[in-house]
């Protein structure tokens, strides 16, 4: 490229100034919009420039745009796909340790939501954001970067159970749908599976064969084992031995109650990784449990994405990083939106130097776990690998940021 001296600006610091924007709106602008920007060749890594008369003349072609401010990059997915995210639900119940239960029902919408192919479903690590907040509609939907929210309540009182929902369009503010079920603590099951069925029906969608299948799946279709499965989901993330030595224990009572079934086995194999995440047990222990599991798993699912999940996070944890992707890539076929997959993979390829191939998988990321800290960390980490380090700094502020606000434990990645 040439041009006269005083046309070339020589680093990412000189090209924001000159733009009046921070060095990470810049490189935003480059990947994501085409700002004509320059790598030196055969020199180190990172070394960029660009031509004012280049930038002036990229700048003239978004002048339709009153607002230069970078939007969001939509992926193909995220442009046909309606986007939902589930908040937590509210427990009305007079017993606070019912909390689990509200939660867990919430949860178990959203990862039915997450069967349907049409729908861009926000993770519940960031949905969790909101629990109890006293943010409006639009401004909650606007920071999940979604257009639909369900909001509900559960209030539960001995053996009666009544569940209130709320599908809410943010974008117009106003309730596509609400109702009301009230019934036995025995009626959950059905009560989810009737809440994601009218979800679907209200968005208008029309679902394949195997999604209405899937829709009506019940991992779990026995009360007591399924509250053992909600509080050892509640306990093993206290990140203290004892709580996850109680999840452990939950989750073989609920085996015990109902004899060898997938999500019990793939929750019983990630507490086991807790161990390790928490720095509890750095022994090979933990991981001969997880494998124990994992085989358990396909034994009974051989098409699982739960389980390639656990075996991918099990090779990682082993430094097997080549067969970690393998398991990942399977598993992100099965469950193409699945955050926790998404992330541990993006890390893969990055802690490889595979940057190119962790790119467009952080986009995904950042669209369907939009306020996880780690997540708002991952570009920067792309970008270190890659040289870049002034467009590292602001996603590593964002991390912190969030990590203050939400008191999040950086080293949490995997769920359950």
């Amino acid at each position: 490229m040439r041009g006269p001296p005083t046309d070339r600006l020589s680093s990412w610091k000189a090209i924001a100034a000159y733009l009046d924007r921070s060095v990470r709106t810049v490189c935003r602008w480059e990947r994501a919009e085409g700002l004509p920007v320059h790598r030196h060749l055969h020199q180190k890594l990172g070394r960029v420039f660009a031509l004012a008369t280049e930038l002036d003349t990229w700048r003239q072609t978004r002048a339709r745009s009153p607002d230069p401010t970078p939007r969001p990059v939509l992926t193909p997915l995220q442009a046909s796909a309606r986007t939902i995210a589930v908040l937590p639900f509210t427990s009305r119940s007079s017993d606070a340790r019912d909390a689990y239960f509200a939660e867990g029902l919430s949860e178990e919408v959203t990862i039915a939501l997450t069967k349907v192919q049409a729908l861009q479903v926000t993770s519940r690590r960031s949905a969790s954001v909101f629990r109890a907040a006293s943010a409006g509609a639009t401004a909650i939907a606007e920071q999940l970067g979604v257009r639909y929210l369900v909001e509900g309540s559960v209030r539960r009182a001995g053996d009666r159970l009544r569940v209130s929902a709320q599908l809410i369009d943010a974008r117009q503010d106003v309730h596509r749908w609400a109702a009301s079920y009230d019934g036995a603590i025995d009626d959950v099951f059905s009560i989810q599976e009737q809440l994601a069925h009218k979800i679907v029906e209200a968005l208008e969608l029309q679902l394949t064969a195997t999604e209405e299948r899937h829709l009506s799946e019940r991992a779990i279709n026995n009360l007591p084992a399924y509250e053992c499965y909600l509080r050892a989901r509640h306990d093993m993330w206290r990140w203290r031995r004892d709580a996850i030595d109680r999840a452990v224990q939950l989750l073989r009572q609920a085996l015990a109650l109902i004899g060898e079934n997938p999500r019990l086995y793939g929750a019983l194999g990630l507490a086991h990784l807790q161990y390790r995440e928490a720095g509890i047990d750095l022994s090979d222990q933990p991981l001969v449990e997880a494998d124990a599991c994992a085989a358990k798993l396909f034994s009974l699912e051989d098409h699982s994405s739960s389980g390639w999940q656990l075996r991918g996070w099990i090779a990682y944890s082993r430094g097997r990083i080549q067969d970690a992707v393998r398991d990942l890539k399977v598993a992100l076929e099965l469950e193409p939106n699945n955050s926790e997959t998404l992330l541990l993979l993006c890390n893969c390829y990055l802690i490889s130097g595979r940057v190119a191939a962790a790119r467009p998988l952080l986009t995904r990321l950042l669209a369907v776990d939009p306020l996880t800290p780690i997540t708002r960390c991952m570009p920067g980490f792309a970008d270190i690998m890659e040289g870049n380090l002034e467009a590292a700094v602001d996603p590593y502020r964002q991390m912190s940021r969030w990590i203050r606000r939400t008191r999040w434990r950086v080293s949490s990645s995997l769920g359950f």
